[in-house]
């Protein structure tokens, strides 16, 4: 795949667990990355049209049934009205899953011209329904990718590590979206550094992200100190913010070929 075309690709797509970030975190991980929280769960970024179809799979693990509502916002933290598969186009979907039951949603106009880019929030049913996300990309030629991820709950108060490789023709996209759009509605002040493999923190900045915000970027493009650079990404939010940032990373070879990367949380931060 020629650069160009990998760039573009990466722009409207990033991937990984779902997962929030907020005051710099002290202590361990109380609880396993996968397992469903009672906290909201977030899909920060939905994309489809020009070969993009995102799917989604929602499933029961308790064993009563589970009510679920998954709610559609676009850039702005407005509701969005999105086309599914089999469906009507609406800003929401609602149902009921009998215990261990499972559910399959699709987005329907991966053949349009235009490329639609929303993000999602699982307003009822976190911590009974767990979730999948698969992104998948036609391209020209016939070339097919996709990838699958867990999905997390957007509420920890650690912070987050992402891998990252810039080298060798490898890049690496970002997606971090502030899910503060609902009851009092701020933007997000998230601290970025970035580490090299020796451990030598080479890059520090801060970036505000508005309510219901969600920048995808080529991290290499947004910020050229990490160009043709490895190694590992930490965010944190800065001062008394509460965890509203939901985290998304991908990796992709010069090939095209996808894979997620999974950010590490729960990790005392040591000065």
């Amino acid at each position: 795949m020629r650069l160009t075309r990998l760039v573009a690709l990466l722009l409207t797509l990033g991937l990984a667990a779902s997962l929030g970030l907020a005051r710099k975190g002290e202590g361990t991980p109380t609880r396993p990355a996968l397992e469903p929280s009672d906290d909201l769960t977030v899909f920060p970024h939905i994309t489809m049209g020009n070969g993009w179809t995102t799917k989604l799979l929602f499933f029961n693990v308790s064993e009563s049934p589970a009510r679920f509502r998954l709610v559609f916002y676009d850039n702005t933290g407005n509701r969005a009205s999105i086309k599914l598969r089999d469906r009507l186009a609406a800003s929401e979907v609602t149902g009921t899953l009998q215990p261990f039951a499972s559910v399959r949603l699709e987005t329907d106009n991966a053949n349009a011209a235009g490329e639609t880019q929303v993000w999602a929030a699982l307003e009822e049913g976190s911590g009974a329904v767990a979730a999948v996300q698969t992104f998948e990309w036609n391209g020209p030629g016939g070339q097919k990718t996709a990838a699958t991820i867990p999905i997390s709950d957007d509420s920890t108060d650690d912070t987050i590590f992402v891998p990252f490789d810039n080298t060798d023709g490898n890049v690496t996209a970002l997606v971090m979206t502030n899910t503060d759009n609902l009851t009092t509605p701020s933007p997000r002040t998230v601290v970025i550094e970035a580490f090299d493999s020796s451990g030598f923190r080479f890059f520090n900045t801060t970036r505000v992200i508005p309510s219901g915000a969600k920048p995808a970027f080529l991290i290499a493009t947004e910020y050229p100190e990490l160009a043709n650079r490895k190694g590992v990404i930490r965010l944190s939010t800065q001062g008394s913010d509460d965890s509203a940032i939901a985290v998304l990373a991908l990796q992709a070879d010069a090939h095209g070929n996808l894979a997620a990367v999974l950010p590490f949380e729960g990790f005392e931060r040591v000065m």
